[in-house]
């Protein structure tokens, strides 16, 4: 699980480029969130890694001015968004790799953890 903030999407598509290159086995999700539309890094390609990457999933959301015509989530990603794109997958089992604002990452961070995800296996990397 890749969990991302505005410009915190950088590290995370060199990891997300690596994966389709190398054709690494397995299920990879990204959470990225952003306050505008317009301000989507990556937006372009990250659409096309949505749709024909198949072990890949994107789920992009905004948290300000959400367009009407929007057909993706709105708001801040959370404990039940995370948990609602889940699945059957445990969190206890997953990688989390969580990159943006600091308090952005105290939040996400504490969120996995109580849908059971090993502190162990969350990796950050934040600023502010």
């Amino acid at each position: 699980m890749f969990i991302a903030a505005g410009t915190g999407i950088a590290p995370v598509m060199s990891m997300l480029r690596q994966i389709q290159e190398t054709k690494i086995d397995g299920k990879f999700s990204l959470f990225y969130t952003n306050k505008f539309e317009n301000s989507i890094i990556y937006h372009d390609e990250l659409k096309k890694i949505n749709g024909s990457a198949g072990n890949i999933s994107v789920v992009f959301t905004l948290t300000q001015d959400v367009p009407e015509e929007w057909k993706h989530d709105k708001g801040r990603i959370n404990k039940e968004m995370i948990a609602k794109y889940m699945h059957k997958h445990n969190a206890s089992h997953c990688n989390f790799y969580i990159c943006g604002p600091l308090e952005f990452i105290k939040q996400i961070k504490e969120a996995v953890i109580s849908l059971g995800a090993k502190p162990e296996n969350i990796r950050v990397e934040g600023w502010g």
